[in-house]
């Protein structure tokens, strides 16, 4: 059987709250705009990352314990979880991953199992999550479906371009729909 995990906004909150008045803070990426979205800054990116990183991660798991924060390493697994992912499928360049000193950012290559291993176990994360008998604390049905189709997707053109069209590698963040979304974005506005 799983064991049910509970990644908890309000310990971000919390966490932020604690270090408001701080000087020196472990979660100085989060932010009130951040943590307190309109509904339509929930789609913005920038806001996203304010929170899905490495510092907040850090931030929960050092401070989590000292300041008695509820569900503070459920909430650090799963904004590790989710920030892997977004590493995984957000190269762009072929030497963000050097740069950055992340082998998550990396192309994908024939040899890249660790980015074929993780994504694999993703989509069976995301399955076991969404069969969970939960009243709350799930994805949309709409959201669960995008992010299921977009890795299993993802995988799939990697491997093609891979082994069948013989790519030297594959840029993940290359493969999106920006120019798309830009365009009907104006038409919203008109």
């Amino acid at each position: 059987e799983d064991i049910k995990r509970i990644a908890s906004f309000d310990a971000l909150k919390q966490l932020h709250a604690k270090e408001s008045q701080q000087l020196l803070k472990y979660g100085y990426t989060l932010s009130l705009k951040a943590l307190y979205p309109t509904p339509i800054e929930r789609q913005n990116v920038k806001l996203v990352l304010q929170i899905a990183n490495q510092n907040t991660i850090a931030a929960l798991r050092e401070l989590g314990p000292k300041i008695s924060l509820e569900n503070f390493e459920d909430t650090a697994i799963y904004i590790e979880i989710m920030t892997r992912w977004w590493d995984i499928v957000n190269v762009k360049t072929p030497f963000k991953g050097i740069r950055l000193r992340n082998i998550f950012q990396e192309p994908v290559t024939k040899s890249s199992d660790h980015i074929f291993d993780f994504l694999k176990k993703f989509l069976c994360w995301l399955e076991r999550w969404n069969n969970m008998n939960l009243n709350s604390g799930k994805l949309t049905s709409e959201t669960h479906l995008a992010l299921r189709h977009t890795t299993d997707a993802l995988i799939k053109i990697s491997k093609y371009c891979l082994e069948t069209k013989g790519f030297n590698y594959v840029l993940l963040g290359q493969i999106q729909t920006d120019k798309l979304e830009e365009r009907f974005g104006k038409y919203r506005f008109v």
